[in-house]
């Protein structure tokens, strides 16, 4: 007798969709590998929607880590700038000390070379023996690098800040030596040119400095001056600088010159031809002032020469070379 067959149940799922007054209810089967599909097809989706998810996430802290390297860059580039910049300036500033103080040292140089002058044309006023330059001379200042080797910006700057200050101290300090030397030459200077030291003429001595038999009187009196005979019509020249207080007439010197060299200094130029000066006016140093005669009482051409000192008439010799 035959077996009863038994028919295999399918495997899957009913799905019913409920209807209402106008459509019937439906039922669809919807197989196991359907769903399994549609499951697994949920979950990759799911998991790529996730993947995509963190990748995103992902992106933006390394988007927020980059802006934030990028401000950290732009900080450090307006650092940088702004250090550069102060730099620069005070290069700029280091630049004009030392323009500033390349002047001042020309200066002081021309300075020292004027002073040189003016002791090579009066050699008198320095003690002998002496010299103008060592009178001058200052150290250098002397300014070490830092040990170390190199050095930096900021390092460097201050050194040369250092450098300048010091260079510029020394420099003050020459200045107003040279200042005080200056002004004590241009004093002696004035007392030397003020004071007689030259030969009023060219001519040889007639009569000394005093008591002599006079040479018309022959009575024994003191001679306020030396006589030097010469030729009529000799210059004759001013043994100092000074101011003429009497130029003219005057009696017994006949046409004679009086000039005032200050200090309490006079001297007197008597017996003269021709005055070349007038009252008043200022005369240097072998300037010409008159020229030889024989006015006054004088027994021939010649110049008396006085030199007086606060008024009273005193040797010429220690006044003559």
């Amino acid at each position: 007798m035959p077996k009863p067959t038994h028919r295999a149940r399918p495997q899957g799922f009913h799905l019913v969709i409920l209807g209402d007054a106008a459509r019937p209810a439906r039922q669809r089967y919807l197989s196991r590998t359907y769903v399994h599909g549609v499951a697994l097809a949920g979950l990759l989706f799911f998991a790529t929607l996730a993947g995509l998810g963190v990748a995103v996430v992902h992106q933006s802290h390394q988007a927020t880590a980059r802006q934030a390297e990028v401000l950290s860059l732009q900080d450090e580039r307006d650092r940088l700038a702004s250090a550069l910049a102060h730099q620069e300036a005070q290069f700029k500033e280091l630049a004009l000390q030392t323009r500033q103080l390349s002047d001042r040292m020309k200066a002081l140089e021309g300075f020292a070379a004027q002073v040189e002058q003016i002791v090579r044309a009066n050699p008198d006023v320095m003690p002998q023996g002496s010299r103008v330059d060592l009178a001058l001379a200052t150290p250098p200042p002397r300014v070490d690098l830092p040990a170390g080797g190199g050095l930096s910006t900021n390092q460097l700057a201050d050194w040369m800040r250092t450098t300048l200050g010091s260079v510029a101290q020394g420099v003050s300090t020459q200045d107003r030596r040279l200042s005080s030397l200056r002004k004590d030459l241009d004093q002696k200077v004035y007392r030397l040119q003020h004071t007689p030291s030259i030969w009023p003429v060219n001519g040889w001595l007639s009569s000394n400095f005093g008591y002599r038999d006079h040479p018309l009187t022959g009575q024994r009196e003191h001679h306020d001056g030396v006589d030097i005979a010469t030729n009529r019509g000799t210059p004759v020249v001013a043994a100092a600088a000074g101011k003429v207080v009497r130029s003219g007439w005057i009696e017994g010197y006949g046409y004679a010159i009086e000039l005032d060299h200050g200090f309490g200094v006079r001297t007197l130029y008597g017996h003269n031809d021709r005055l070349l000066v007038k009252r008043g006016q200022t005369v240097a140093k072998g300037e010409r002032i008159a020229l030889v005669g024989n006015t006054g009482v004088s027994t021939g051409p010649h110049l008396h020469y006085e030199v007086r000192v606060n008024g009273k008439p005193v040797s010429p010799w220690p006044y003559l070379p």
